[in-house]
């Protein structure tokens, strides 16, 4: 059975790192986490959209569930 797959964002002025106390909390219940991390203020929303949907389609299956 494949664990619950969590993508975990940051918030703008932030990096990928202030995520990470909330991945390994998830990871400790059982969940699957992949932290992305991007340059918040360097693209626009379209470019950070098309960004991480890039992210997504390189490392999970179309058909997978995803929570963020």
């Amino acid at each position: 059975m494949t664990k619950p797959l969590v993508i975990t964002i940051h918030g703008l002025l932030r990096t990928r790192y202030s995520m990470s106390y909330l991945g390994s909390k998830l990871r400790q219940r059982g969940f699957e986490v992949l932290n992305y991390g991007y340059p918040s203020r360097r693209y626009p929303l379209q470019a950070q959209a098309e960004r991480l949907d890039e992210f997504i389609s390189a490392r999970v299956e179309k058909t997978r569930p995803l929570n963020f």
